[in-house]
């Protein structure tokens, strides 16, 4: 019987490995065709060491050379996969054609090295496998020392093959390498007669296979399945005899005992006894022979399933037939070998097809390349049209911009003819009274000085809008000399002296009087004025106005600089301050509005100085715009220390009761004339003594300035406070 299956199993293997053999030629022209339109990639890598893995069993010598290749490319495009790839190929085909075992291992470490440092947990199990299957062979051959190795190796397999995928997860393919590395643990415990661990792994990997459509009609894996299946049952069955036996046993001491007690006959039951006992130990030796003889032949089962699903040389009791099947299969490889030459006729044939599919693919290049030059042509016209599109939204953006500034521009126009009108108002009036035909004003020296004023005052405007349209030209000219610092501020001081005064504003002149530089006093005394009057304009009641010049520690230059403790200027209002009729507040300043240049000209003077104005603010606390000049230092003169104090001593005015009553009719008088009516005014306060009397010196003074700069306001206010009314 036993020779009857093995001669069925050497058929059967003999038909499987001629249909391997045909099914690998098949594989190895596909995988051959599809290597000579592949660029060199990772694609080609794997190919060439798919046809090194095929070639193993058929050609060692092409199986090495498709290696060597596939590791050189892998090398040149940096692919580790690939790399250990082929140098596990290049081992087995070292193991298999020279038995080298130092360099095949040496090869296994090295693609082990590898996969590690890439992280790929498939390759790895691969090589682990590839080096306990070394080390196995190797235990084979007498060589005890390797096993650990063996099964260590082994074990490292199958944990980084079930880490990299959970078996529910995974494909036939990867199932029934699982089950190989189960089947090899299997063997290995088997051949060392560890039966439970053996067993074990056994069972594992049937229960894969099971799971396979591949071996659901496999005659080889259901003929070893049903031996195991009936071993199962006779250790079952046989196991099941002992329980009955040893049952049988006590239920026999038990019915003794129970004789030796009822009966008396102690030496007759003792003897039966020790005879039944003696029977039975007999029969358990027998059945414990037979125990042993079941578990050999089951140890015998195992190693033959695992060695016939691998086609294994190794089985002992089967050498005879396995070296038969070899020089069958050595024939069959003969035949290979033989269809191979006709393979390699035929390649030649399909090469040439490769040629025609080579020229097909150049062609197609060729045209591929003009078409992506006709691509890029397109994306240099889009990239065009692009940009042309992003000047078409700068230009829309610099029309709607310009839109918006010429609507500004409309809107300042209209502001600026109001504010210009209305400065030109009170001095016009005044010339116009003096020059009316039908007024009976004398025209006198003090008339003709008073016109003179007025027609300054229209002439400072008009040079004001002059000036910054000059240097929005870069027309403007300086004429620069050297002059005193604080005498320019102090003239500034004195012009505008008047109306910090009415505010009951504090003016200080700290420059010191040993500061000269070189300037346009012209320009430079009306950037004073202008900072001035905004800070006039912008300090409350009781304020104080600052004008001081430091050294710059770096070069040869002063900083200039006009200080208020007014409202101050928010910082996103700094650039806004110094464009062209541009009011950060629209109040009223001596009865005049702004007409927004005086910051504007601020600006456009000290930059023709080569300087520039800068402006520092807190709001609620004040405002310091400074600027730079050339330091010249020289000794301070007595008329200038003389001018520097002269503002300290504005002070609020008041009156007594019989201030009031003193000046009462001759507030009746001035309430007569209009303010344009300079003569009939002037001959008024000419009447009116103050000697001795400092507060009404002091209201005479400020009347005669108010009339003076035709200021309407203050002339009221002035009128009101003698009348009795409090100073605003």
């Amino acid at each position: 019987m036993g020779k009857k299956i093995i001669f069925l199993l050497w058929i059967f293997i003999l038909c499987a490995g001629h249909l391997l053999a045909q099914k690998n030629c098949d594989k190895i022209n596909e995988l051959n065709t599809k290597l000579l339109v592949l660029p060199e990639d990772s694609s080609k890598v794997n190919v060439l060491n798919t046809l090194a893995h095929e070639h193993l069993a058929i050609d060692q010598d092409i199986a090495l050379e498709y290696a060597n290749t596939a590791y050189q490319l892998a090398q040149k495009i940096n692919y580790a996969i690939g790399q250990g790839k082929a140098l596990i190929n290049i081992g087995k085909q070292h193991y298999r054609k020279e038995n080298d075992f130092k360099s095949t291992l040496e090869y296994y470490q090295k693609g082990l090295k590898l996969f590690q440092d890439a992280n790929s947990l498939k390759h790895i199990a691969e090589a682990y496998e590839a080096i306990g299957k070394h080390y196995h062979d190797l235990y084979y051959l007498n060589k005890e020392k390797y096993y650990e190795e063996a099964l260590k190796n082994y074990e490292q397999a199958m944990l980084a093959y079930q880490k990299w995928k959970p078996r529910r997860q995974m494909d036939d393919n990867e199932k029934e390498y699982l089950a190989k590395l189960y089947q090899r643990l299997a063997e290995l415990y088997t051949v060392t007669e560890n039966d439970a661990e053996a067993l074990r792994y056994s069972k594992k990997s049937i229960r894969i296979k099971k799971q396979l459509e591949k071996y659901q009609n496999n005659f080889e894996f259901q003929f070893i399945n049903q031996r195991i299946a009936r071993l199962n049952n006779t250790l079952k069955k046989e196991q099941m005899f002992k329980i009955g036996l040893f049952v049988a046993i006590g239920l026999l001491l038990v019915f003794a005992l129970l004789l030796l007690i009822n009966s008396g006959q102690k030496q007759k039951v003792n003897k039966r006894l020790k005879q039944q006992t003696r029977d039975l130990a007999n029969q358990n030796r027998q059945i414990e022979e037979q125990n042993k003889k079941i578990i050999r032949q089951n140890k015998e089962i195992e190693l033959s399933n695992f060695e016939l699903t691998e086609s294994s040389k190794k089985e002992k009791e089967q050498k005879e037939a396995i070296a038969k099947v070899n020089e069958e299969l050595t024939r069959k490889n003969e035949e290979v070998l033989a269809q191979r030459k006709l393979v390699l006729e035929s390649n030649k044939e399909l090469n040439k097809k490769n040629q025609e599919i080579q020229f097909q693919y150049e062609q197609l290049e060729r045209a591929n390349k003009k078409f992506l030059h006709a691509n890029e042509m397109l994306n240099t016209i889009l990239d065009e049209i692009e940009k042309k599109n992003t000047d078409l939204e700068a230009q829309r953006d610099d029309l709607s911009n310009a839109k918006n500034e010429l609507e500004k521009l409309q809107k300042s126009k209209a502001r600026l003819t109001a504010m210009v009108a209305h400065d030109l108002r009170n001095p016009l009036n005044v010339v116009v009274g003096y020059s009316n035909p039908d007024s009976n004003i004398v025209i006198d020296g003090d008339t003709k000085k008073h016109i003179y004023k007025a027609s300054q005052r229209i002439n400072s405007l008009i040079d004001d809008m002059l000036d910054v349209q000059k240097y929005a030209n870069s027309q403007i000219q300086i004429e620069k000399s050297q002059l005193i610092l604080c005498d320019t501020a102090q003239e500034a001081i004195n012009e505008l002296s008047i109306f910090a005064q009415q505010k009951g504003v504090r003016i200080q002149n700290k420059i010191g009087a040993q500061w000269q530089s070189t300037y346009d006093g012209k320009y430079i005394r009306r950037v004073f004025e202008n900072l001035l009057t905004n800070a006039i304009k912008f300090t409350p009641n009781g304020g104080t106005i600052t004008f001081e010049a430091k050294e710059t520690p770096e070069n040869e230059q002063l900083i200039v600089s006009v200080t208020d403790t007014g409202e101050g200027i928010p910082a996103h209002k700094f650039k806004e301050i110094f464009e062209p009729f541009n009011q950060l507040d629209a109040r009223n300043f001596a009865n005049t509005s702004s007409t927004g240049l005086g910051l504007t000209f601020c600006k456009m003077a000290i930059e023709a100085h080569q300087s520039h104005i800068k402006v520092r603010s807190k709001v609620g606390e004040g405002t310091s715009f400074f600027f730079e000049l050339p330091k010249i230092e020289v000794e301070a003169t007595a008329e200038s220390l003389t001018n520097q104090n002269a503002t300290d001593a504005d002070k609020t005015l008041s009156f007594s009761e019989d201030d009031k009553a003193f000046l009462a009719p001759y507030i009746q008088q001035l309430k007569k004339y209009e303010l344009y009516e300079i003569s009939d005014l002037e001959k008024v306060l000419e009447q009116i003594l103050v000697v001795d009397r400092p507060d009404l010196k002091q209201w005479k003074t400020r009347i005669r300035a108010a009339i003076d700069n035709y200021n309407e306001a203050e002339f009221g206010r002035l009128i009101a406070a003698a009348e009795g009314n409090n100073l605003a």
